[in-house]
């Protein structure tokens, strides 16, 4: 055990980030909090009611968590999606516990590190567990480092999570790259990897340079997609590569950084829907009330009829997918509001 805390403490990330369930077994009081008024507090805030050289997060979505507050180095530090209870937030503030709530119905990670950074100071944090929060933060392109301490011992029991769970299934392996391995006199070992941003040719995924996007698009940005130019927000290209009176349509779907459709829906009366299958620089899809999931090459979405969602390009890369329409009856496309600025920025 004092080797998890040894080397926790030679990371240099004196803040610590730890998911709900694990803070309800290790460091919150009995009980669950219960509002007799439940009222969301609906927007995005803070409270800062400590400074220091680091903080003890805890990720609590909905507000749920009591707290016995500790005397230590590492004042707590609560985040919340904006459907926390106003209640919740008051109670926080009777025990001057800071607090961050963002995300309309889950915590929008990428934008708590912001507030995090800019309001409380924090540099560099340890995602300590259990494997949601861990994988929340992996989704979120918010890790650098994995750090893996294995113990000399083997644990069945079962109904144990993994370091990281949850994610969906079409999710591409994320590559590491091993940094350094420390064996300890107890049989332990330390093992440090660098969360791998490279593909398997040593260049880099993401493509701000067209012309060096080119080289890796191998089926060929095709011509401006002036048809649906009205439901793109930046430049897109099309580059048809069947004949859609053949019964299947593919096309090479190109987005400039920043690029993205529209909200849209495939509707079908039997059948439909649309794959994607993704070939070359960094993108986004999303599903209405879901979180956008990245998508590099090698990346493949199946998209059912009747689901609501977009997908795009990375602010800061080319991307391109092949798009193949799925069969169907009564085929047509619903288009809807577009991506917005505001929250396309918060990926």
């Amino acid at each position: 055990m004092q080797e998890y805390y040894d080397t926790l403490d030679s990371l240099n990330a004196p803040t610590r980030v730890s998911g709900r369930v694990t803070a309800e077994l290790e460091l919150a009081g009995p009980g669950v909090f219960h509002s007799e008024t439940v009222t969301p507090f609906g927007r995005e805030g803070f409270s800062k009611k400590a400074a220091a050289a680091g903080y003890e997060i805890i990720a609590d979505t909905k507000g749920t968590l009591l707290w016995e507050v500790p005397e230590g180095e590492r004042p707590l530090l609560i985040l919340t999606s904006q459907q926390v209870s106003q209640e919740y937030l008051a109670y926080l503030d009777a025990q001057n516990i800071s607090w961050i709530a963002c995300g309309e119905t889950k915590i929008d990670l990428p934008r708590a590190c912001e507030i995090l950074a800019e309001q409380f100071g924090v540099e560099r944090m340890a995602v300590v567990g259990g494997g949601h929060i861990n994988a929340g933060f992996l989704a979120a392109d918010l890790l650098d480092e994995v750090s893996v301490l294995i113990g000399a011992g083997i644990d069945g029991r079962g109904g144990m999570p993994a370091v990281f769970d949850g994610l969906p299934m079409e999710r591409p392996v994320t590559e590491l790259k091993l940094n350094s391995v420390r064996q300890y006199g107890s049989g332990a070992v330390w093992l440090r990897y660098a969360v791998k941003k490279l593909n398997t040719e040593g260049n880099s995924i993401k493509y701000q340079n067209q012309d060096a996007f080119e080289k890796a698009n191998m089926f060929g940005t095709g011509t401006s997609n002036t048809a649906y130019a009205q439901y793109f927000i930046g430049n897109s290209f099309l580059n048809p590569l069947t004949d859609p009176k053949g019964g299947l349509f593919a096309a090479n779907v190109t987005f400039e950084p920043g690029c993205r459709n529209n909200w849209h829906i495939h509707h079908a009366e039997k059948g439909g829907g649309q794959l994607l299958l993704c070939t070359a620089g960094e993108g986004w899809y999303q599903e209405a009330s879901k979180p956008a999931v990245s998508l590099t090459p090698g990346s493949v979405v199946m998209i059912p009829a009747e689901v609501k969602h977009w997908h795009g390009a990375k602010k800061d890369s080319w991307f391109s997918h092949i798009a193949v329409e799925v069969p169907g009856e009564g085929c047509r496309n619903e288009w809807c509001e577009p991506v917005t600025d505001e929250k396309y920025e918060k990926l």
